[in-house]
């Protein structure tokens, strides 16, 4: 065996685990995502510096699902805790830790925007070297590489003959 095929082949052989979790309800983690996604704005506000953007989000859900007939009843509770563990640790700022799948993916991909936002603002707040090097960025604690830099653009003879 290859040692590169090694983890999709260890992954593949096993059972999906998403599909022998009980009661699993994947489709939250995107409707889990998104409700977490206004959170930041209420940062701005008495109650979203008092409460916490994650708690006033959480709340204002639970608020809209109360007034939903049908709902499944273990889902309304399964959505609050996606959102509340979002941030994934205590110390940053989650009121708890991610203890369901969808609560687990919604955090990975909540952190996954935020790295790649991160690295988008460091990239474009420094000047990049020749190399397509930028200087040494404390927060990833190294130099980035967002590749070469480009050569502007020369104009085609065309549009020179026609100038």
């Amino acid at each position: 065996m290859k040692i590169a095929s090694a983890p999709s082949q260890a992954i593949s052989s096993r059972e999906d685990p998403a599909r022998k979790q009980k009661g699993n309800a994947t489709g939250l983690v995107p409707l889990s995502t998104v409700l977490s996604t206004p959170g930041p704005v209420l940062d701005l506000t008495d109650d979203g510096r008092l409460i916490d953007h994650v708690v006033e989000g959480a709340l204002m859900v639970q608020s809209a699902m109360e007034s939903l007939e049908a709902f499944p009843q273990d889902l309304p509770n399964r959505l609050t805790h996606a959102i509340l563990a979002h941030h994934g640790a205590l110390e940053r700022g989650s009121p708890v830790v991610p203890k369901t799948l969808e609560a687990l993916a919604v955090h990975h991909a909540d952190w996954l925007d935020g790295s790649i936002r991160d690295f988008l603002d460091a990239v474009e707040s420094q000047p990049t070297s020749e190399g397509g090097w930028t200087g040494y960025s404390k927060m990833f604690g190294t130099q980035l590489y967002p590749g070469p830099a480009e050569a502007p653009e020369e104009p085609d003879e065309e549009e020179e003959i026609s100038s």
